[in-house]
Formats: C-alpha cells, sequence, structure tokens
C-alpha cells in the first residue's frame, strides 16, 4: 500500500540515518537484515602505528573510513536457503588437458618456435590444451629457467615468448 515515491522516501531517510550513526563510530542494525560497521583504513603514505612504547602514533588525521563491512542476520540466512533451490550445473568445470607431459609441452612451444618468430599464450593453448592460468604459468617459469631454450618480452597481456639466444658465454660454460 506505499507509493514507490515514499518508500524512495524513507530509503533514503535510512541511508542519511545510518551515515550519521557509521560516522559516530557506530554500528547499525537492521532486524531481519544485518549489521552495518564502518571500516577504518590509514590515508595514503601513512604507515600503521608501532606497538612498542615510543614507536609511531597515528592521529585522527591520518585514518579515514575506507568502506563498511556487512554481516547478514540470521534470519535472513535462513529466509535465503528456504528459498534457494541449488542444482547441479549440466557442464563440469573445465580443467588443463593432461594429454602431453610438461617435457612434450615444452617440445611443442620450441617447434612452434622453429617455424614461427614468436609465441603467445592463446597458441600455445592450442597446442597444449591447457588452461588460460596454467598455460601462462607454465610458460613464465619456463621464461625464467635458463636452459629452458624459452625466453620472454613485453609485458602483461603482451607478453610474447621467444627462443633465448645462446651466448659465447653460455658456450664456453658447458
Amino acid at each position: 500500500g506505499f507509493s514507490p515515491g515514499d518508500i524512495e522516501g524513507v530509503l533514503l531517510q535510512t541511508a542519511i540515518e545510518m551515515a550519521q550513526l557509521m560516522a559516530e563510530g557506530r554500528s547499525v542494525k537492521i532486524d531481519g537484515i544485518g549489521t552495518f560497521t564502518p571500516a577504518l583504513t590509514l590515508g595514503k603514505g601513512k604507515e600503521r602505528e608501532e606497538a612498542e612504547e615510543g614507536g609511531k602514533h597515528r592521529n585522527a588525521q591520518s585514518i579515514f573510513i575506507g568502506g563498511v563491512n556487512f554481516r547478514v542476520d540470521r534470519a535472513m540466512l535462513r529466509n535465503i536457503s528456504e528459498r534457494c533451490r541449488l542444482e547441479r550445473a549440466p557442464w563440469k568445470r573445465q580443467r588443463s588437458s593432461t594429454k602431453y607431459t610438461p617435457e612434450q609441452r615444452l617440445a611443442l612451444a620450441l617447434k612452434h618456435l622453429d617455424e614461427y618468430p614468436f609465441l603467445t599464450v592463446r597458441e600455445y593453448r592450442k597446442l597444449t590444451g591447457l588452461l588460460q592460468t596454467t598455460a601462462t604459468n607454465e610458460l613464465k617459469t619456463w621464461a625464467q629457467q635458463s636452459d629452458s631454450g624459452l625466453t620472454s618480452t613485453g609485458r602483461g597481456t603482451h607478453t610474447i615468448y621467444i627462443k633465448r639466444k645462446i651466448t659465447a658465454e653460455a658456450v664456453q660454460g658447458e
């Protein structure tokens, strides 16, 4: 029986009152919904206080409200749980392929680099069947190992993998 304007007004006034109470350092509990608590944070460039005597201490100007924590009321959880009907998804979570061993995957990468000037994570995924994270981590690891034959250039999403050049020092070291 309330108009949309009345509901909007009540919610706006509730938000204003909540802000005032949390600005005073109080938590706000709304029965059936949950508890809202202000979260403090240090300003940029400020360090935490030192616990020992004579250590650095923070003043009020270096502490700010950095967010609001919310803890749901148990009645709300029960209410959600009663209405929730969970079903198993028809698809299964993807896993990285186990078709090749790590050594075989490295050989595939090096063979690719015999034909092409560079290798991207996307191309490596197509070659090996690995998922994004696994492929990225594996290529990064090999690029850091001097004996893998791979190295990387570029940054972030623009990283490419190339064949490592054999230097005279590396040949003499063998």
